[in-house]
């Protein structure tokens, strides 16, 4: 366990110091890194039922009310207590604060397992090739991206990022065991929203 560790904190500190010393590299994470945060997903979860109309059906009806009715289910029902939960439970401070690493932006809590801009970008690539979406190999490369950005830019360990990639995925089996169900409640508001534009 302790080398593991070690190799956490070794590895770590490698892409921080990469991403210390070049201020364009760091410059592009942090806005990258962005895209993933808590208020954004509220924003995509706000615009996704506009979609299909706003792009000339580029992401289909059928898509974009799978991804809201039970990615956004489990997400809001699953993913964020159980990140909540792990947060407070494992109590794990981030690695700058450690000295371990450089903090090159604002964390947006105290503690630092699991990542929940991975757990959300996993989340949401998964349903994304689930549903065929002919974007989903760029949603790849962003959820990448996303990964690289929260170890370079100094606040989370790459054990975090992997936490994240567990309990996005996990989240993604929830949805699919949800959509077995009709969610009859979840189904009306897409409808009732989706309506707006027409």
């Amino acid at each position: 366990m302790k080398k593991i560790f070690k190799a956490d904190i070794y590895f770590s500190k490698i892409i921080n110091n990469y991403f210390s010393r070049n201020k364009f590299i760091a410059s592009f994470f942090r806005y990258i890194t962005h895209s993933s945060g808590g208020r954004t997903y509220i924003l995509y979860f706000i615009i996704l039922p506009f979609l299909p109309g706003l792009t000339s059906n580029m992401l289909t009806d059928k898509q974009a009310s799978f991804i809201w009715i039970y990615g956004g289910t489990a997400f809001i029902l699953f993913q964020v207590p159980i990140y909540f939960i792990l947060k407070q439970s494992v109590k794990r401070n981030r690695p700058y604060e450690h000295n371990y690493t450089k903090m090159l932006i604002k964390a947006p809590d105290q503690y630092s397992f699991p990542s929940g801009h991975c757990a959300s970008a996993s989340l949401i690539t998964l349903l994304m090739f689930n549903q065929d979406f002919f974007l989903a190999p760029v949603f790849l490369i962003w959820m990448i991206l996303i990964l690289i950005s929260r170890i370079g830019l100094g606040i989370h360990y790459i054990t975090d990022v992997i936490g994240g990639l567990i309990l996005g995925s996990v989240t993604f089996l929830v949805a699919l065991y949800l959509s077995n169900y009709k969610l009859i409640y979840n189904n009306k508001l897409y409808s009732l929203l989706s309506n707006l534009l027409n």
